[in-house]
């Protein structure tokens, strides 16, 4: 069901009306990349004119201050009903529709626009092609291998098709490996010379070992990836089975976009601010805002569930030490949230309760390993949540590829791991 605009104002709206100066800020913030006040100003008449409200209830921004103090942060349901919005829209503007999930919650909508006649591309996108060009990362003459997902549920294949488009590459729409016919896949990627290959790293390292295990060469030159943290481990594998490989990181969600760009190795991602706002509050978690007008959604203070370490300069800004901030975690490219593990195990005779958490490891060739453990519950007990664990949507695809390992054992009380704090550590993400 569509938000109302009386139900979007209601999520959106600051604690105290736009005219009082002395509206709280929704989160206290310590690092903020580079602020222009025009196109906040103009995000936010969109955002209000989403939501039915006058435009002269836009509070006046003309500093970062000001819009710290007076624009709150958007949380999942105030996106939520921002995209529910936007999508009623959709008799007078087409979309590209997608979905952030779909397995353990109702899917939120993550819209993008569509080509229209007469419509120049902003100066936003124009700026992410030219810095993807010049840098080397997707160029003419390049062939590539687009092994992000294909389905409902993901919008990366098609955006990222979109990007290198742009760029005047021409692209093989891999989507993923197939088992019965992964010869043939790659024997096609060889005959057509196929030099980039981009993709999640469970897939990069899912093709590397069909690479090694085929022994059919493909002359890969560049790697792009996003969706979750390489890892040195993935990054000697893929070095190994692709000699002289470029590996480079694109920083972003779905949500926006790609939000900052770097090279595997260097730990750090330049900031497309031209189209971001990046901040972070005192406990480092991030909130966007995305100030490229042809993104449907006006996103404003968004937190996407990641923390990092951001820097600036005069010149530039930079995010460091990228790692999720809640109680979810990518394995394989996909989303797995502790809640859906949690009701697995709970399924279980005589555990409707359970302690749990997740050890996530590298192992020595590549390969992601997820083991969740059951605290205070025997090994024999198991057999039913190994079963529901393992055939959770977002787990299957590990064991259908061959190209992850999961498992759930029972362990001792007394083993729990406790933070400095004394809390329980539910993510123990040992992934290199």
């Amino acid at each position: 069901m569509n938000a109302s605009p009386t139900q979007l104002t209601q999520l959106i709206q600051p604690s105290q009306p736009s005219h009082t100066a002395a509206a709280p800020p929704a989160v206290r913030t310590t690092a903020h990349s580079r602020f222009d006040a025009a196109p906040v100003r103009a995000l936010l008449q969109r955002q209000y004119a989403l939501s039915g409200r006058p435009a002269d209830s836009v509070p006046e921004i003309n500093s970062y201050e000001d819009f710290a103090r007076l624009v709150p942060v958007t949380d999942n349901a105030a996106y939520a009903a921002l995209a529910e919005a936007t999508f009623a829209q959709n008799g007078a503007v087409g979309f590209y529709v997608g979905g952030s999930s779909g397995t353990t919650a109702k899917p939120k909508l993550v819209l993008s626009g569509t080509p229209r006649l007469g419509i120049a591309p902003t100066d936003e996108q124009r700026e992410l092609i030219g810095n993807l060009r010049q840098n080397g990362v997707f160029q003419p003459g390049d062939v590539v291998a687009n092994g992000f997902m294909v389905g409902l549920f993901s919008i990366l294949h098609h955006g990222v098709n979109r990007v290198l488009e742009a760029c005047g590459a021409s692209i093989v729409p891999l989507g993923t490996l197939d088992e019965r016919c992964v010869e043939s896949q790659l024997g096609f990627l060889a005959q057509v010379g196929a030099n980039v290959l981009v993709g999640t790293p469970g897939t990069l390292v899912q093709v590397a070992h069909a690479v090694r295990r085929t022994g059919i060469a493909v002359p890969i030159e560049r790697i792009a990836f996003t969706g979750e943290r390489l890892g040195s481990t993935k990054l000697a594998l893929l070095r190994s089975v692709f000699p002289g490989v470029r590996v480079i990181s694109l920083y972003g969600i779905s949500e926006v976009g790609f939000v900052a760009i770097g090279d595997e190795g260097s730990g750090s991602h330049k900031v497309r601010e031209n189209a971001y706002l990046l901040e972070t509050d005192t406990e480092g978690r991030l909130l966007l805002t995305c100030l490229d007008p042809s993104n449907p959604i006006p996103v404003v203070r968004y937190m996407p569930g990641d923390r990092v370490t951001l820097e600036t300069t005069a010149d530039a800004a930079w995010i460091r030490h990228i790692e999720r901030s809640n109680l979810d975690f990518n394995f394989m490219g996909n989303l797995v949230e502790l809640r859906s593990l949690r009701a697995a195990v709970a399924q279980s005779p005589g555990v409707a309760d359970p302690l749990i958490d997740v050890v996530l490891r590298t192992g020595d060739d590549g390969r992601d390993e997820l083991t969740l453990r059951v605290y205070g519950v025997a090994d024999a007990d198991l057999a039913q949540a190994r079963q529901l664990v393992g055939s959770l949507p977002e787990l299957r695809e590990a064991a259908e590829k061959n190209a992850g390992r999961v498992a759930v054992c029972g362990a001792r009380l007394e083993d729990v791991v406790l933070s400095e704090r004394q809390k329980q550590r539910q993510i123990l993400d040992y992934r290199t």
